[in-house]
């Protein structure tokens, strides 16, 4: 096969990975682009064959430790030299309260795939948060690289007919990666999408392409054909099921393959060059995508113009003077140079993990360090205000250290069974979770994090005098507990955040259990933003000082709010003089508007730390209507 015919080979990689960079700028004409990796993947497999093929053919053999050391070459050092700026310049410029260290970790040692099975977060969202989370297709095609040559090389070698059984093996495999992955994705998508030996059948595509391509006629029509049908595909094919378009992607893209003939017309020495340097792009346009997403200007576009250009010349210089400088130099590594290799990278792994897991103080010291050196930091003291865990506090003293089931070494479900909950033998009191100054009126806070955040309008408040937390994973009453503690106060009032129905339908449930003193106030949750409000839309808010809102109207119909305060106000209604209502979802933001602030930039308030949760810094905010509502409700003076 000439270099010609290889042309129009790297102007395909050229396509991918423009339409997997146009995927990730998020723009929704562009949904498809995805798409893109499977193209690589099929071209992989065709590539790879051919090479083992031919290799065999020459030499009666494949040198297996060539073949990967050459594998090596070709990936690892751009590999380990854009992950490594990509984790330094995130360590500099990200988020501090989020740490990128296991992504880097498994996307040097080529198992991202891996790691992501197990991930919050499956593709189709994480790639938006995350700047390494297009390392995913590396390890699959690496995993790829370590078993299918073995494959051939025993098939030619020890069988007879050996190309006959070779085709049939392939194809084998394919039938079996294919039939798995269709099984697989209907019951667990983010399995069968990482999970590489239910993707390698897209690499056999391109294995049995390569046998097809001498039979296949070449004809520039078809070529053409396949050429508009993928365009085709990335386009205009947004409602066709997801396994459907991968398959007739692959099956088109082995098409442009095998009946490409040559043509002066399409085979442009730009168009090549794109496709030369697409491993170099591929590696550095998501977290430059990533960077410019948080800290440059989304009108018309400037982030995308930007992105594109900064990924085009950098991936020249790496191409350059890494991948191609590695890729064809021969190294002679003498064996005291490999020892002292091996026995510094193995000293390096062990201090890492020492740092990590064993030396608390060391760790402390080297994240302290890493704080302070932060941008976001430095000019906008991000962590201090937006980490929950690190900023919620009961008069200094941490909730998520004292207050939670975990920290009493207690069952998240402990909570769940009334008889366990009644219980008093079972109660586990913690002084760092309460103020107390008398023994008049104790408000009682349970429930999870949603009721957590709200502790700063209770621990800020000169009104209250005395509250107790327990953190209650599923949103359960500790009975045993506020039945325990009404006991030593004239009034116990339980306080308690409902933010979906079924925790309404779940109050209602146990609160019968409660001595008959025992009165409840209800705070109505707060507005939850969508999927635009994650922290990585609050940070760029704060970084790019832009006002920021979520939309009440969509949280509305999202969470079907209108039913859920009705049956709220009929619940009250129905247990007048027991049960309170706190309108908490209008308490920052005003009742008559359809948007929330996330972000003011004029006051350089932060309101949200994520979809969900409020951050303390607007309690100055709630904390006259919930004293006006405490006032007007008689329960303080």
């Amino acid at each position: 096969m000439d270099n010609k015919i290889l042309d129009h080979i790297q102007i395909l990689r050229g396509y991918a990975v423009l339409i997997v960079f146009l995927y990730h700028t998020n723009i929704e004409i562009f949904k498809n682009g995805y798409l893109g990796v499977d193209i690589f993947f099929v071209i992989s497999g065709f590539v790879i064959t051919k090479r083992l093929i031919e290799d065999f053919k020459k030499n009666n053999d494949i040198k297996l430790s060539i073949f990967y050391i050459n594998r090596v070459k070709r990936i690892l050092p751009n590999l380990v030299f854009i992950v490594s700026i990509t984790y330094i310049f995130y360590l500099l410029f990200g988020p501090s309260d989020f740490s990128l260290f296991n992504e880097t970790t498994f996307a040097l040692l080529g198992i991202s795939n891996l790691y992501y099975i197990n991930h919050s977060k499956d593709y189709f969202e994480n790639i938006f948060v995350d700047p390494l989370g297009h390392t995913w297709s590396l390890g699959i095609e690496e995993q790829f690289y370590l078993f299918f040559p073995i494959i051939i090389l025993v098939t030619l070698k020890f069988i007879s007919n050996k190309i006959f059984f070779l085709k049939i093996i392939i194809f084998s495999c394919l039938i079996l990666s294919l039939l798995f992955f269709v099984v697989t994705f209907n019951e667990n998508k983010q399995f069968a999408f990482y999970f590489s030996p239910f993707r390698f059948w897209e690499f056999l595509f391109g294995s049995v392409f390569y046998f097809a391509n001498n039979k296949i006629k070449k004809n520039n029509d078809v070529f053409i054909f396949s050429i508009l049908i993928l365009i085709i595909i990335f386009l205009f094919t947004n409602d066709i099921n997801y396994i459907l378009k991968n398959f007739f992607t692959c099956l088109f893209t082995g098409l442009y393959i095998s009946t490409y003939s040559n043509s002066k017309f399409f085979v442009q020495s730009k168009l090549v060059f794109f496709g030369n340097i697409s491993y170099s792009f591929y590696l550095w346009h998501l977290p430059i995508i990533f960077f410019a997403d948080l800290y440059i200007t989304h009108i018309y576009h400037f982030d995308v113009f930007f992105s594109f250009l900064f990924t085009i010349f950098l991936s020249y210089l790496t191409y350059k003077f890494i991948e191609q400088k590695f890729r064809y130099k021969k190294f002679k590594i003498s064996q005291i140079k490999t020892k002292f290799i091996g026995a510094f990278l193995i000293f390096f792994t062990i201090y890492i993990g020492y740092i990590k897991y064993y030396n608390n103080n060391l760790r402390l010291e080297i994240r302290n360090f890493l704080h302070y050196i932060n941008y976001p930091n430095i000019k906008h003291d991000w962590n201090k205000r937006v980490n929950l865990k690190k900023s919620l506090n009961i008069n200094g003293n941490l909730i998520y250290e004292n207050c939670t089931e975990k920290s009493k070494k207690m069952d998240i479900k402990f909570y769940q069974n009334i008889k366990n909950s009644q219980n008093l033998n079972k109660v586990k009191f913690n002084k760092n979770c309460q103020v107390t100054t008398d023994n008049n009126v104790i408000f009682f806070l349970a429930g999870n994090s949603h009721m957590a955040h709200f502790i700063p309008i209770f621990n800020d408040n000169l009104k209250i005098k005395n509250f107790y937390y327990e953190h209650t994973f599923f949103n359960d009453i500790p009975l045993g507990m506020v039945n325990l503690i009404s006991q030593k106060f004239k009034e116990t009032y339980l306080v308690m955040n409902i933010s979906h129905k079924n925790q309404l339908d779940k109050i209602i449930k146990q609160y019968k259990y409660l001595d008959s003193g025992i009165k409840l106030i209800i705070f109505n949750s707060t507005p939850h933003g969508q999927k635009n409000n994650e922290p990585s839309y609050i940070f760029k808010c704060v970084m790019q000082n832009i006002d920021c809102f979520l939309d009440k109207k969509i949280d509305y119909s999202v969470r079907s709010l209108d039913e859920m305060f009705n049956q709220i106000k009929f619940f009250t209604k129905l247990n007048k003089g027991k049960i309170f209502l706190f309108d908490s979802y209008n308490s920052f933001c005003m009742e008559e508007e359809d948007f929330c602030k996330v972000y003011d930039k004029q006051k350089k308030v932060i309101y949200y730390r994520d979809r969900t949760h409020i951050l303390p810094e607007i309690k100055n905010i709630i904390v006259p209507k919930f004293n006006s509502f405490l006032e007007e409700n008689y329960i303080i003076n």
